[in-house]
């Protein structure tokens, strides 16, 4: 289990293949470097949280009832001022979100924990 603390502020959660996706190749190459199954990253001076589902692709429910479609094996989180907000706008397995105080992200074998929402993927 990892657990990584995040400030408070305004996030994306979801697949961060459609986030960043203009920059994908760049942030592919600052996490894709040692087979970890998560980490936190610095991208552009912010820090970014990523971790692999169990499973790979698909549609993961989570305890904020919301669907996370994952087509890059990942989900992720990361400031929505990394985020490509006119592509994301109105996509459905994606969440923006704003979170009003620290918090954590705890990663258990794909399992996530994002402050109070859970995303089983195993």
């Amino acid at each position: 289990m990892n657990t990584y603390k995040f400030k408070r502020g305004t996030y994306y959660i979801g697949d961060l293949c459609y986030a960043i996706r203009n920059d994908w190749g760049d942030f592919l190459d600052t996490f894709i470097t040692d087979g970890k199954q998560c980490r936190k990253v610095s991208f552009k001076n912010r820090d970014v949280f990523v971790g692999f589902t169990a499973y790979g692709d698909g549609c993961y429910k989570g305890s904020d009832e919301r669907s996370y479609w994952v087509d890059a094996g990942l989900i992720g989180v990361c400031p929505i001022e990394l985020a490509d907000l006119d592509y994301i706008k109105g996509m459905d397995g994606v969440r923006l979100v704003e979170i009003d105080h620290d918090f954590n992200i705890v990663y258990d074998r794909g399992n996530f924990i994002i402050d109070n929402i859970q995303i089983k993927t195993r």
